[in-house]
C-alpha cells in the first residue's frame, strides 16, 4: 500500500491484502526499533517479546499426522534485561 500513487491503487491494494486473509494492524505507542545488534547464531540479543503463534506440530508415529498448536508469546532474551513496552499489536 504504500508504494501506491494514487488513491485508487490503494484501494485496490487494500482489497486485494483483504482477499489473501490479511488483517490491519494499529500500533499503538513508541516506534518500532528493530534489534540492530544481531548476528548470527549465539549472539546477544536485547531482551524482547516473541509474538504467540499457531505452529502445524507433526505427531503420532513417523510424524504423519499434523495437529495445530499455539505457541503462547514468550520473552526471548531475559538475561539481557527486561523488554522495553514500546508497542502493542492491534488487530480488528
Amino acid at each position: 500500500m504504500e508504494k501506491a500513487t494514487t488513491k485508487r491503487k490503494k484501494e485496490l491494494a487494500l482489497i486485494e491484502i483483504q482477499q489473501n486473509g490479511f488483517t490491519k494492524i494499529k500500533l499503538a505507542g513508541g516506534r518500532l526499533n528493530p534489534i540492530a545488534n544481531f548476528t548470527g547464531s549465539g549472539s546477544q540479543v536485547s531482551a524482547h517479546w516473541r509474538r504467540g503463534h499457531w505452529r502445524n506440530q507433526k505427531i503420532g508415529q513417523h510424524h504423519q499426522q499434523i495437529k495445530l498448536i499455539w505457541i503462547m508469546p514468550t520473552i526471548v532474551g531475559k538475561d539481557n534485561g527486561i523488554p522495553q513496552q514500546e508497542h502493542l499489536y492491534i488487530s480488528k
